[in-house]
């Protein structure tokens, strides 16, 4: 009960840091981010706060959802960055950011015959640099 309750707090509008928003990538999308990003990035969101709802959820096809979120939500660039401005996916912190890539990996990961325990048999897009052969 207190992990059900806290993780609906953690992505409603009690939290103060969660956003929620419409873009011309993604479509509408919430998550939660931070108050020293806002600086930067008013209405941001970590992509980070979007991966970890995908893999805390047992609902497959939220967790499939909220993975094609995250792909459309790189700003073009092919990458999962630190946040971004959720009405504007093109506008973004730290372009290459590897933890956010390596986490999205293991959701990948999670969703495939390949993650032990979990033969959920979706098929991933490749996310690619189009700038890196």
């Amino acid at each position: 009960e207190v992990y059900a309750n806290t993780r609906k707090f953690i992505f409603s509008e009690h939290n103060p840091t969660y956003k929620k928003g419409v873009n011309n990538e993604t479509g509408e999308i919430e998550g939660y981010g931070s108050e020293h990003m806002a600086r930067r990035i008013k209405d941001n969101i970590w992509p980070m706060s979007i991966i970890i709802r995908a893999l805390t959820t047992y609902d497959l096809a939220e967790k499939a959802s909220l993975a094609r979120d995250i792909i459309k939500s790189t700003g073009g660039t092919g990458w999962v960055h630190e946040s971004f401005d959720v009405n504007n996916t093109a506008k973004y912190t730290r372009a290459w950011f590897c933890w956010a890539d390596a986490l999205f990996a293991e959701l990948a990961m999670s969703m495939t015959n390949d993650c032990p325990g979990r033969p959920l048999n979706y098929t991933l897009h490749e996310i690619r640099d189009p700038n890196f052969p």
